[in-house]
């Protein structure tokens, strides 16, 4: 299953910071527990900074809980902290 992620960042310069420093690191992690990141993209506007991944989960996965699992682990929580 795929999925398109679109976060909204305040700044371009925090989306640039998420596009070059945190997800590269979230592509290692996430694939650590199953989760293949195909791209990410940047969208920037006067009005609008998003950064948009897309991510895939292997067939048989509960996706809420590799979620979950991802969120509470040990990378997950340094790579929403970072």
């Amino acid at each position: 299953m795929f999925e398109l992620k679109t976060y909204t960042l305040r700044t371009a310069e925090t989306l640039d910071q998420h596009a070059n420093v945190h997800w590269p690191r979230h592509i290692s992690s996430l694939g650590k527990h199953g989760i293949t990141t195909h791209g990410i993209w940047t969208e920037h506007s006067d009005d609008s900074h998003r950064l948009i991944a897309l991510v895939s989960y292997r067939p048989d996965a509960d996706i809420e809980q590799v979620t979950r699992d991802f969120i509470t682990s040990p990378m997950g929580i340094r790579e929403v902290v970072a």
